[in-house]
């Protein structure tokens, strides 16, 4: 999908990020003679002119990891100001179009002293003014969206209730079940076999194209002590990284759903990277944002939030766990 005008810049940006943003610059990298789409990012915009070079900063840094050559820009919210308060009127807004800019000129500044362009700066104030695309005709990006079955939500808050705590009368049982399967401490390689006896039994499924049945408790219960236990854990994370598993994300989000607060913290983790590495990075921030709350020590999530915080970009992520993987499987044969 070619994109021309801002106009089309502005109605790509929720189907690209999954999300309708507010308060939010997001940046469109692209590679090649044809401007194929290189990196998508997106990161809160600066309250003020004292946020603006730390924002700049983090523009460059993901965009410099990638091999793209021009950028497009696009800013969504209200203008901020020199003092760091939003702005609260419409005079005020044209008032502050000179922030905006001088941002725009931070971020020219800092990526073309690498050799890489901005070739748009396009931004909308979404805040106290009726927007742009509330009453406009569907574009040809969201026709193509929704045809390849891309769902757009409305809002960040919205992504993320897709992978939220609900209401379950299963929870005190699962609870109860973890205890007591933990406290018979089986052997990793018996709740290995049964762990994947229960990932052979919703790929039947899905390859069946039924509905699957819901979880059982002691379904999520086994998967929250299976991913537990860091051999376990690390075997999946390989087999995803080498694309040698179908993808669980739907099962990981049901675990999540039903699931006790206190033991989520792996499941979420690799949900985390299985998202990560299809190139959601802000699912797979909802998702360690749960697992933090669960378990704000737990190492693993967060190795994924400072990948993500460094932009490092899916295959790259996606190498080094295989080269992991590569030598757990090593170290094993010896």
């Amino acid at each position: 999908m070619k994109l021309s005008t801002p106009s089309d810049v502005r109605a790509a940006v929720p189907h690209l990020i999954g999300f309708r943003p507010e308060r939010s610059l997001v940046f469109l990298g692209l590679t090649g003679g044809r401007h194929r789409l290189a990196v998508t990012g997106r990161i809160d915009a600066p309250m003020g002119a004292a946020d603006a070079e730390h924002c700049a900063d983090s523009v460059a840094a993901v965009v410099l990891r990638t091999d793209a050559r021009q950028v497009l820009v696009a800013y969504f919210g209200p203008l901020p100001t020199a003092t760091g308060h939003e702005s609260d009127s419409e005079e005020r807004d044209l008032a502050d179009e000179s922030t905006v800019r001088d941002l725009a000129g931070l971020i020219e500044d800092r990526l073309g002293e690498a050799g890489v362009e901005v070739v748009a700066w396009v931004w909308e104030a979404t805040e106290g003014r009726r927007r742009a695309d509330e009453t406009r005709a569907p574009s040809p990006v969201e026709v193509a969206s929704v045809v390849a079955g891309h769902r757009t939500f409305g809002s960040r808050a919205e992504l993320a209730e897709q992978i939220a705590a609900r209401p379950s009368a299963m929870r005190p049982v699962i609870a109860e079940t973890i205890a007591r399967l933990d406290a018979l401490r089986l052997p990793t390689e018996d709740l290995f076999e049964g762990f994947e006896d229960l990932l052979d039994l919703r790929g039947q499924w899905d390859d069946d194209i039924r509905t699957l049945p819901p979880l059982t408790g002691q379904q999520a219960a086994l998967c929250c002590l299976a991913l537990d236990r860091f051999p376990i854990r690390d075997v999946l994370i390989g087999s995803i990284a080498l694309a040698q598993e179908p993808s669980y994300e739907d099962l990981w989000s049901e675990v999540l759903h039903i699931a006790p607060e206190e033991s989520i913290a792996p499941v979420a983790s690799v949900l985390a990277i299985e998202v990560y590495l299809k190139g959601n990075g802000v699912l797979a921030r909802c998702a360690l944002e749960r697992a933090l709350r669960s378990n704000p020590d737990y190492s693993l999530a967060h190795l994924i939030q400072n990948s993500l915080d460094s932009g490092l970009p899916p295959d790259a992520v996606r190498a080094g766990f295989a080269s992991a993987m590569a030598q757990i499987q090593q170290d094993a044969a010896n």
